[in-house]
């Protein structure tokens, strides 16, 4: 067993005093992540302000680990900002152990979108067969040919591989969840799985 666990373990027991604790803990989860996220990219604390729409003496009010008033809509912010997908989870405490015994700036830095190793290495693979197969492509997806008549047209075999169907178009301000309405479609999928 930890120490940390030695150490929380009976006051744990206290129902106010670990959810104190775990407010407490997140809220210097995400001021020390905020700021190792901006120190990992060099970012002064005026470039994220700047990224993040805000205005700079804002910046060091929410990296102190004594700040507790987050928002989902300022994480999104500071989300986009470093180019990250924002994670909210309900978690046991159990798992408050590893959080507190990893909390160190390697475990809390992340890679942007351009260097996710999973986005990375599939781009350049799509880039170089992209590369190899487009003269072929411009003759299969596009081919010419002569009709009855003697005039030539071009012929579409994959229209439907050129144009994807049903991707809604960017809008900003909208929300694209999954669902219209997740609650029926929440309670759908789960009847699905209980079936």
């Amino acid at each position: 067993m930890s120490d940390f666990l030695n150490r929380i373990k009976n006051p744990f027991l206290d129902k106010e005093y670990r959810h104190i604790y775990a407010d407490e803990f997140l809220n210097a989860y995400i001021a020390t992540q905020l700021k190792f996220l901006r120190q990992q990219r060099r970012w002064t604390q005026a470039q994220l302000a700047e990224k993040a729409d805000m205005k700079q003496p804002r910046i060091p009010v929410l990296e102190d680990v004594n700040y507790s008033s987050w928002s989902i809509s300022t994480l999104r912010r500071f989300a986009q900002a470093f180019d990250l997908r924002l994670r909210v989870s309900f978690e046991e405490f159990g798992t408050l152990i590893n959080d507190y015994e990893t909390l160190e700036q390697k475990s809390l830095e992340r890679r942007s979108f351009d260097e996710d190793p999973v986005f990375k290495e599939s781009s350049e693979l799509e880039i170089n067969m992209i590369d190899a197969t487009l003269p072929q492509m411009a003759q299969t997806v596009h081919p010419v040919e002569k009709d009855i008549m003697g005039n030539q047209r071009t012929i579409e075999r994959f229209p439907s591989l050129m144009a994807p169907q049903n991707v809604p178009q960017h809008r900003p301000g909208r929300s694209y969840g999954i669902y219209n309405d997740s609650t029926s479609q929440n309670d759908s999928l789960l009847s699905k799985r209980a079936a």
